[in-house]
């Protein structure tokens, strides 16, 4: 095997290491969008699943006050209601249906959240990749982190 052959076999297997590190790291690791307000009021919003929105579904989304969107949810539900009174699509579908308005709720929900803070007078400040909620928080406040996002 020549130099060069075996400079090249070596950033391959770099290469291969450094996605499996990434993907490590992904894994373990989450993104927390960090928001504050005027009065330095802040918010820790975990870019992730909500499993919580996902089950409870329309009162998650209510709590939230997220009006516009419990607006647009009660029209995709009162519209599967009325296909499923006018037999126009069996009680299967109409499940599966359901099962995929829910996931979309769960999907988004925190994108949402954020949305909602943002007509609220919150700017995003901060991003940070943390192991849990505790980590995020000591990161933003003793530094670990770039602030003043734009």
């Amino acid at each position: 095997m020549s130099a060069k052959q075996a400079i090249k076999k070596t950033i391959a297997h770099f290469l291969e290491i450094c996605n499996l590190l990434k993907k490590i790291l992904y894994t373990i690791m989450k993104i927390y969008h960090v928001l504050q307000d005027d009065n330095e009021h802040t918010v820790f919003i975990k870019d992730e699943f909500s499993f919580l929105a996902f089950t409870l579904g329309l009162l998650w989304i209510i709590y939230q006050k997220l009006w516009k969107h419990a607006f647009f949810i009660t029209l995709s539900i009162i519209f599967l209601f009325i296909l499923k009174q006018k037999n126009i699509i069996s009680q299967p579908a109409i499940l599966s249906l359901q099962l995929i308005v829910s996931l979309f709720i769960g999907a988004y929900a925190k994108d949402w959240q954020i949305s909602y803070l943002r007509t609220q007078n919150f700017k995003l400040v901060s991003l940070i990749a943390a192991r849990n909620d505790d980590e995020a928080k000591l990161k933003f406040y003793q530094g670990g982190c770039e602030h003043e996002i734009q």
